[in-house]
């Protein structure tokens, strides 16, 4: 009687190791008995592929990074088989088929080969074997929002497609379903806002929970990756609206009391708190700037056009300076490991400059023309200072060393005046501007 048995057998495997991962499938051999002979009617046991697996580094010319592992793979076919003779003889494993290839990352192994068995009694049909190599992921240890890589690139720079593999995710359901989008990608170094759009919350409960199959369509049957990657996800830190964030000059050109104002392109979330972490230059340090002061905020200034704003509040001294800010959810502390940060942003480097310097020339334009006439009078003139501010001066008279009032406080308009009714003395003035900075004349 002529018999088809199907001998049902499936290899799911992976190998890995430090930098590489290998993953492979495999469908199981049909075996048809066509012959009626007595002396082959009971075909039995076992069809099945041995794979024997190892690696090294690349030692080619062509690939010297060490990084990328390269694995030998050798597939060898076999069925073990009894005759039913008079003997009752028994055949060991018989190799059917055998192919060796070596793999480097992201390179594949294809068998989908037709064997048959030379002995008469039954014929081994389609052999299918897929492989793949494919460089390590490790499981992000720090927070995601939807802005960010969520694994890093490959480091050949380029972006990965692989048709044999697809990314799956844990949805609302609590059903693996693929991604609507770079399914195929590995490392999957694209966001959240790439794969599900700005609606990725309505997808997935709490963090994401990521794995990938491979699969062929000629082999029936998938293997997983090894891990389930859960991502941890945080909201994003606002972004500069204004970049770099906008400097304010000290008051006056002695004083260190000036400032900046940062804008961010959205309002703080509910318990949640700004951090703005401010660097200064310094020769000193091997980055150019060392960490300077720290300042923190749970209300933005609305400006009313979907931007927010927050007003550095202590005094600067002149200088350069660039910010990193990031915020924080709930109750945590500053240190920059607490795992409840958000993303860290960073500004371009800003310039706190000291007011322009005051000065003021005196041209005098004559003498009083007796001790007690007072119709001496000078002209003054102020040069520098900052724009739009008026000034005012205040005379003194020295004698043997002594200052006095000679004439108080008194306001003028533009950037001269001539003063007049000056008696004969010694005088010395001061010119101050409407933000009470000083110059003296010389």
């Amino acid at each position: 009687m002529k018999k088809k048995i199907l001998i049902p057998f499936l290899l799911l495997a992976y190998c890995c190791f430090s930098q590489t991962e290998l993953y492979w499938i495999s469908k199981g051999l049909e075996i048809r008995d066509h012959t009626t002979d007595g002396n082959c009617q009971r075909v039995l046991e076992r069809g099945n592929i041995r794979i024997h697996t190892d690696w090294q580094y690349a030692t080619t010319p062509v690939d010297t990074d060490p990084t990328k592992e390269i694995h030998n793979i050798s597939v060898n076919g076999s069925i073990k088989y009894e005759r039913d003779n008079i003997l009752g003889e028994q055949y060991p494993y018989t190799d059917i088929c055998s192919e060796e290839k070596w793999l480097a990352h992201y390179e594949e192994m294809l068998l989908n080969t037709e064997i048959t068995e030379p002995v008469i009694c039954f014929t081994c049909l389609t052999v299918k074997f897929y492989a793949i190599s494919l460089p390590q992921l490790a499981i992000p240890t720090d927070r995601k929002c939807e802005k960010e890589e969520l694994f890093p690139q490959y480091v050949d720079g380029v972006n990965h497609n692989v048709a044999s593999l697809t990314w799956e995710y844990l949805d609302r359901s609590n059903v693996w379903s693929e991604l609507p989008s770079y399914e195929n990608r590995y490392p999957l170094n694209v966001s959240l806002l790439d794969i599900f759009g700005v609606d990725w919350r309505e997808e997935f409960d709490g963090n994401l929970q990521l794995r990938f199959k491979i699969s062929r369509p000629y082999i029936d049957e998938v293997v997983y990756s090894r891990s389930i990657f859960t991502i941890q996800l945080t909201g994003c830190s606002p972004d500069l609206a204004i970049n770099p964030p906008v400097a304010t000059s000290t008051l006056c050109s002695y004083t260190n009391d000036g400032g900046f104002m940062m804008t961010v392109d959205r309002d703080l979330d509910d318990n949640e708190k700004l951090i703005v972490s401010l660097y200064k230059k310094d020769d000193t340090h091997p980055d150019g700037f060392s960490f300077y002061s720290q300042e923190d905020t749970t209300v933005l200034q609305d400006n009313g056009d979907n931007t927010y704003s927050y007003t550095w509040q202590a005094n600067l001294p002149p200088d350069k300076y660039y910010i990193k800010l990031q915020t924080l959810v709930g109750n945590g502390n500053i240190s920059g490991t607490d795992p409840s940060w958000a993303t860290l942003n960073e500004s371009n480097t800003f310039m706190v400059n000291p007011a322009e310097y005051i000065e003021f020339e005196i041209v005098w334009l004559n003498d009083s023309s007796c001790f007690s006439a007072g119709n001496g009078r000078m002209e003054l003139e102020v040069n520098g200072g900052e724009r739009g501010r008026s000034y005012r001066y205040i005379i003194y008279k020295v004698k043997d060393g002594v200052e006095t009032v000679y004439r108080n406080w008194t306001n003028f308009v533009g950037i001269n005046t001539t003063i007049e009714n000056l008696e004969k003395n010694k005088y010395r003035i001061k010119v101050q501007d409407n933000k009470n900075c000083f110059a003296r004349n010389p």
